[in-house]
């Protein structure tokens, strides 16, 4: 049965190896219990995070996938990332991929980021904006990355060019795992060695046993194969 998690005490699901669950904890680490946020859990078989009108949803083979189902149908009036077998119907699919050369540690200091760079972090995004890549309004974002950074729940790297910065790429961190997203690089730089260049300056941020990345369908794979990631799952978002 799908109960509703209502204090700390009850929250201990960091035992899993999954982008999902790493996204989970993500959220948890950075707001905990808010009243934008909620978490659920169907025994350890599945946990269920909201933020706002986002969810996220881990299972493993022995959830009840109907109940699930049910509780997406009736509860989840936002968007729902999870993986196979929850969604009957969705927007967006993909594959996870995994970082293939063991135990990353850490070996650079983080770039500084103030409020000029979250701008033009933003900015960039904004401009390689689409269909896999929804970049929400200024405000909302900005206050997500200081949140997060603040709880050292983010990395972010980004090269510059002119003053001006050409390529991102940032990791959420959940627990012992990490989960890339918004990689990014302005279409005039690409093929260039910039995008190369800051994931895997990224890379040398991050400390993390697992790390991540979530790929959409058909897009960049031999990319992010010849920097060490590999297909292992694949996961679906419904966008209401």
């Amino acid at each position: 049965m799908i109960k509703l998690i209502q204090s700390n005490t009850e929250f201990d699901f960091d035992f899993c190896d999954s982008l999902f669950m790493a996204k989970i904890l993500c959220i948890y680490n950075t707001y905990g219990f808010k009243s934008y946020t909620d978490y659920w859990a169907q025994n350890k078989n599945a946990v269920i995070a909201r933020l706002d009108d986002c969810y996220v949803i881990w299972h493993n083979e022995n959830a009840d996938k109907e109940e699930l189902k049910s509780f997406i149908k009736t509860v989840c009036n936002g968007t729902v990332l999870c993986g196979e077998g929850l969604l009957d119907d969705y927007n967006l699919s993909g594959h996870v991929m995994k970082y293939n050369s063991g135990v990353n540690t850490q070996t650079e200091a983080l770039q500084p980021v103030d409020d000029n760079e979250i701008l033009k972090v933003y900015q960039l995004l904004k401009r390689c904006e689409n269909e896999s890549l929804n970049v929400p309004e200024y405000l909302h974002f900005k206050a997500d990355v200081v949140h997060k950074l603040n709880s050292d729940t983010l990395k972010l790297a980004y090269t510059q060019k002119d003053n001006d910065i050409v390529s991102v790429a940032a990791a959420n961190i959940g627990g012992d795992s990490a989960v890339i997203t918004a990689v990014a690089t302005d279409k005039e730089y690409r093929r260039l060695g910039f995008g190369t260049d800051t994931v895997k300056r990224l890379l040398s941020f991050i400390n993390c046993k697992n790390i991540y990345l979530q790929r959409t369908l058909n897009d960049n794979e031999e990319f992010y194969n010849s920097l060490g990631f590999i297909n292992t799952a694949k996961w679906f978002c419904k966008i209401n």
